[in-house]
């Protein structure tokens, strides 16, 4: 009986001593999930080396060839507006270059992503093509829904509208691929007046913040 009794006082204090030990871990794991979830929209965008558009090179300027945003307006200036447009909306807004995006846990932590990209040619940026091999494609063979769960809109800029729309159904098509759906896009163009840009970036940012309120709703 009394060795019974000693069995039972050693269970309690191993119990305790692991509930002392474990419960900070299992705190601090419990508040990275939550602060992972916490973050409502990932903007992530590639615009090269802004420095002339196609319709300015000369044949001899090589480089041009891979940098056809202008250096006033690109994607990133307009990721970063949108940001701003986004955060007026009290929405948690992390802004990042797709170079920056180092694991594909990073997408999956936000209830939508946004990519950008310009028209290279009609496709993608090399840096968003990357990421879509890379870090989409990951999710995809983690996940037997893939995309479906994930919420993915789009924007591109380009010189001119069928460029832009070509960047967009490219991202579209890599998207479906994992089960996703893509929306709401946007494009913008070189040509567009300081204006008009304001004008698209308020919009989408309308409609992105549409989206996230719709996933509050749903929870």
């Amino acid at each position: 009986m009394e060795k019974s009794r000693i069995n039972r006082i050693l269970l309690r204090f191993v119990f305790s001593f692991l509930v002392a030990i474990l419960a900070p871990c299992i705190a601090l794991n419990r508040a990275s999930a939550e602060q992972a979830k916490s973050l409502d929209i990932l903007i992530i965008y590639s615009t090269g080396n802004p420095f002339k558009t196609i319709s300015d090179m000369e044949a001899h300027e090589v480089d041009a060839i891979t940098t056809p945003t202008p250096a006033e307006e690109n994607c990133g200036s307009i990721a970063n507006k949108l940001t701003v447009a986004l955060q007026d909306k009290k929405l948690l807004v992390r802004v990042a270059k797709a170079t920056q995006i180092e694991h594909h846990n990073e997408i999956l932590s936000a209830r939508l992503v946004v990519l950008g990209s310009p028209a290279y040619f009609g496709n993608v940026s090399w840096q968003i093509k990357k990421l879509l091999d890379e870090k989409i494609s990951r999710i995809c063979g983690k996940r037997k829904d893939g995309l479906a769960r994930q919420r993915i809109a789009a924007f591109s800029m380009a010189e001119i509208e069928e460029s832009a729309q070509d960047v967009i159904q490219v991202i579209n098509t890599a998207i479906r691929m994992c089960q996703g759906r893509l929306g709401p896009t946007m494009t913008f163009l070189t040509k567009h007046s300081k204006r008009e840009l304001k004008q698209r970036i308020d919009r989408f940012a309308n409609q992105l913040a549409a989206v996230v309120w719709s996933e509050y709703s749903r929870q």
